[in-house]
């Protein structure tokens, strides 16, 4: 049922999430931690080296409703320009894993093109990113693919990965 589809697809991006900081923990890097639902976007952990406290706030992460897809990448792309006056934009990058469907905009734009906008100018910027697509039934030809395109990125699917290689992909790209 569609029920039991989101509930394997909200685990298995739970445990991707999951994953991935437990590497950032090992290599020492730096984390920071964005959700969007409904009509915003907002940060649940700040940059940080606290696999602890990424590891209890994604725990009650907020899944379902609507997705604002264009906020996350806009306050995406405000912590990568920030971030990258300490760090250096070659030593950061965008993770993104959604099923990438925006369905709303904070404009009057349609969603969809709003994030494609706000992926060009991540793009445009010279930011590295990276698309785990969580929607398991359109790789080929999903938005995921799309968004990717726009962001210079390559894109995944999180149901061809088991965790070891969700992260082998990651570092491979990093």
């Amino acid at each position: 049922s569609w029920s039991m589809a989101v509930t394997q697809r909200v685990n298995a991006t739970k445990k991707a999430i999951t994953t991935i900081l437990s590497k950032a923990y090992q290599f020492r890097d730096d984390i920071c931690l964005l959700a969007f639902q409904k009509e915003n976007a907002f940060m649940i952990v700040p940059p940080t080296h606290s696999i602890h406290l990424a590891e209890n706030a994604m725990k009650n992460i907020p899944i379902g409703g609507k997705t604002p897809l264009s906020a996350g990448l806009m306050l995406a792309h405000d912590i990568l320009k920030n971030q990258s006056a300490q760090y250096g934009k070659e030593n950061i990058a965008l993770i993104l894993l959604s099923d990438c469907e925006g369905n709303i905009a904070v404009t009057d734009m349609d969603p969809q093109e709003e994030a494609l906008d706000a992926a060009r100018k991540i793009a445009a910027e010279g930011f590295h990113s990276i698309v785990i697509n969580s929607d398991q039934m359109s790789f080929g030809s999903g938005n995921a693919n799309t968004l990717a395109k726009h962001l210079n990125a390559s894109c995944y699917l999180i149901s061809g990965f088991n965790a070891d290689h969700l992260i082998k992909a990651v570092r491979n790209e990093l």
